[in-house]
């Protein structure tokens, strides 16, 4: 079976390296701009937690295991769904930028396919729901903590 490529999206800031890793890495932040249910959070590798997200027609089990980490630069969440098939890996990585603006861009990397007759597992959808994450959550999150 053919890779498909990975799904990258980036947004700038002028938040800087510090504030980012906070934002990326720390619970109290990851609540208020990523999933308010996400029940514990560290960025060390071998870190596991799993947590119920509720769509409009069900519920998933989001299953995350912390596989890399190098601080202040970027880690990698192995992703899964309990219970159903499929695998991916999340960077989150921090590019350090020119004029005090600093890149984050988000690489999701499928592993194992994920069952695409759902339709929250579409290609399309993880695009459109990282564009979101990134564009009408972190972005204006990040802006808003900026010193």
């Amino acid at each position: 079976m053919e890779q498909a490529e990975p799904i990258e999206i980036s947004i700038e800031t002028s938040a800087s390296v510090a504030q980012i890793w906070s934002v990326l890495t720390e619970l109290d932040h990851m609540r208020k701009w990523f999933f308010e249910v996400i029940p514990a959070f560290d960025a060390t590798e071998g870190f596991y937690t799993e947590f119920d997200v509720a769509t409009e027609n069900r519920s998933f089990k989001h299953c995350w295991r912390v596989i890399e980490v190098v601080a202040h630069s970027h880690y990698t969440v192995e992703w899964t769904f309990g219970g159903l098939p499929g695998r991916g890996h999340v960077t989150h990585k921090i590019t350090p930028g020119p004029d005090s603006k600093n890149t984050i861009t988000f690489i999701d990397v499928i592993i194992e396919p994920f069952d695409t007759t759902i339709p929250e597992f579409k290609r399309q959808s993880s695009i459109n729901g990282w564009t979101y994450i990134m564009n009408e959550m972190l972005g204006p999150y990040l802006e808003g903590i900026v010193d």
